[in-house]
């Protein structure tokens, strides 16, 4: 593991740290673009101020990750894992996160837009006030976490793995609402058509 880097005020375009693992990471008031990224190994990762662009973070593992004024842009974000992580202030724009894992993550106020996040992993995150805008969140898991103010009106929810108290304060539109109640086991039937 190679020692801690502080770094501020840089401009990073087109490098590589691939397969890299370290520790005591520190960036502030930076950009990164397409700037690969993948699998790396970080430790105590601390981010501010900074934007990511067109960055490859596939299969990356940043533990105990604090992002505060992070912006994430068309960026790759596939097998991603940042377990017991904070982001303060967060956007991930455009961004392919399948598989990604933010387990007991802070996420709240956290902001997605258009991200692919299939099978994506929050159980036990905070989401509290958090916003997926046109996302797709088929078969992600929500159990165990907070989530009241989340917003999902308008990202596709298909196979959410999800329970009764993380529902609580989720704000849905009406179609996701009839999808919902399926997931609990209840059964929507017509009143005027007979039982089979």
């Amino acid at each position: 593991m190679t020692e801690a880097h502080d770094v501020e005020l840089m401009h990073f375009t087109g490098g590589s740290c691939q397969g890299q693992k370290s520790a005591q990471v520190k960036i502030r008031e930076s950009v990164m673009t397409s700037f690969d990224l993948t699998d790396t190994q970080l430790d105590f990762v601390e981010v501010t101020d900074i934007i990511f662009e067109n960055c490859d973070l596939a299969n990356a593992e940043w533990n105990w990750f604090a992002s505060n004024r992070a912006i994430f842009s068309q960026c790759r974000l596939l097998g991603f894992k940042a377990i017991d992580s904070e982001f303060l202030s967060t956007q991930f724009d455009n961004c392919q996160m399948q598989l990604s894992q933010f387990r007991f993550a802070k996420m709240a106020g956290a902001y997605f837009e258009d991200c692919n996040l299939r099978e994506a992993d929050f159980s036990g995150a905070d989401l509290t006030g958090a916003s997926f805008v046109r996302c797709d969140l088929t078969s992600a898991s929500f159990t165990e976490g907070k989530c009241r103010g989340l917003d999902l009106r308008s990202s596709t929810l298909d196979g959410l793995t999800v329970g009764p108290a993380e529902m609580a304060g989720v704000i849905i539109n009406p179609f996701q609402a009839a999808d919902m109640i399926k997931v609990f086991g209840v059964t929507v039937l017509d009143a005027n058509k007979p039982l089979s």
